[in-house]
């Protein structure tokens, strides 16, 4: 026990002592290795490392926030999600069950970094691995609840209207320009915009708008002075709204089942 802690410490911390991030991929199968019920040590020593990984993937996570939009943190929600998930069935293979709250806790705080409904996909992945009962032991319902309480929320919403042009994704930067674009962007009514702006402020609502990955054209009219940009919002806002909401049900209808299922 004693020898291959210290290799697993050699390998989780460098000579230059950072964060060796590749190294937290498999955790729960090192710790599945490595961990013998009946020795007190290779509890504490399976405890402080999978705290220790937890400690440093929060940190790397929560700092994208301020960082990335809302469509970027969206894309890279899974893989965050899935290293998390390794520490939580090393928490279930050593029975930490303390860490494990902190793990539904962490999620349930900060959607933006792992969005509900990708944190949904995972989780129903996740749960075949294991059986009901086992999942109730460890109290998923106190992460799983909340979460079919949100997706339930937002499927009893109205469906979006034919006229409504309104885009509610936030923006990262909060200059005079981005709050003109989101004033533009929340608007029901607008779905077009003429907009005089120098070179150097169009480049910028340009990176915005692509970074943001919305329904949205933005094209430059060379004429007059300065040149105009023009935002179009496009139909696929519709289509994707209609996509989100039967994603959303059929995501929901499977992530229902993960703790009615009987094993």
């Amino acid at each position: 026990m004693l020898f291959r802690s210290i290799k697993l410490i050699e390998e989780w911390l460098p000579e230059k002592k950072y964060f060796n991030a590749d190294k937290c991929i498999g955790i729960d199968k090192t710790v599945e290795k490595i961990f013998t019920p009946d020795d007190k040590q290779s509890h504490l020593f399976l405890d402080w490392l999978l705290r220790f990984q937890l400690n440093q993937l929060k940190k790397s996570h929560i700092e994208q926030k301020p960082i990335y939009q809302s469509a970027e943190l969206q894309k890279l929600a899974p893989s965050r999600i899935v290293e998390i998930l390794e520490v939580l069935a090393g928490c279930m293979t050593i029975n930490a069950k303390k860490m494990m709250e902190e793990i539904f806790e962490l999620f349930l705080t900060n959607c933006e970094v792992y969005t509900y409904r990708e944190l949904s996909v995972c989780l129903i992945t996740f749960s075949k691995k294991y059986k009901t009962k086992e999942l109730e032991v460890f109290n998923f319902e106190k992460l799983i609840n909340p979460i079919v309480a949100i997706m339930e929320k937002e499927l009893k919403a109205p469906e979006r209207s034919s006229g409504d042009w309104s885009i509610m994704d936030k923006n990262i930067c909060n200059c005079a320009d981005c709050k003109i674009l989101t004033q533009f962007l929340n608007s029901q009514k607008e779905s077009q915009k003429v907009w005089p702006l120098s070179k150097d402020r169009r480049q910028h609502i340009h990176r915005m708008i692509d970074n943001m990955i919305l329904p949205v054209t933005h094209k430059t009219e060379h004429t007059g002075s300065p040149h105009k940009l023009k935002l179009n919002k496009t139909n696929q806002l519709f289509k994707q709204s209609k996509e989100r909401r039967l994603d959303l049900a059929e995501t929901l209808g499977a992530l229902s089942k993960v703790l009615n299922t009987k094993n």
